[in-house]
C-alpha cells in the first residue's frame, strides 16, 4: 500500500519514526485507503438522494453502552461466544 502512494517510502517512514509519527503515518493512510474503498463502492452501489458524507455516517459503527477499554469476565466472553453460536448456556453444571 505504501508502495503505491510515495516514491521513496523508506525515508518516510523513517521520517515518520525520527519525528514520533509512526503510527500516525499508518492511521492517515489507513483513512484514505478506507475513504477510497467506501467512494468506490458509494459510486457503484448507492442510489438515491444520500450524499456521500451521509453513507459514511451510517457505515460508521455506532458506539455502545460499555466503556471503552471496558474488559469482560471470562464467563461474559463464554456466554456472548455461545450466544453468538446459538448454543444455550447456563452457569449450573449437572453432575451426574
Amino acid at each position: 500500500m505504501i508502495h503505491n502512494e510515495y516514491s521513496d517510502p523508506r525515508a518516510l517512514i523513517d521520517d515518520a519514526i525520527a519525528t514520533g509519527q509512526f503510527s500516525g503515518l499508518f492511521d492517515a493512510m489507513r483513512e484514505r485507503r478506507d475513504e477510497k474503498a467506501d467512494w468506490d463502492y458509494y459510486l457503484a452501489k448507492v442510489k438515491g438522494n444520500m450524499t456521500f458524507r451521509a453513507f459514511r455516517e451510517a457505515c460508521r459503527p455506532k458506539s455502545s453502552d460499555a466503556p471503552v477499554g471496558s474488559a469482560m469476565t471470562q464467563e461474559e466472553i463464554i456466554a456472548q461466544t455461545l450466544a453468538i453460536a446459538g448454543v444455550s448456556y447456563s452457569e449450573e453444571v449437572s453432575e451426574d
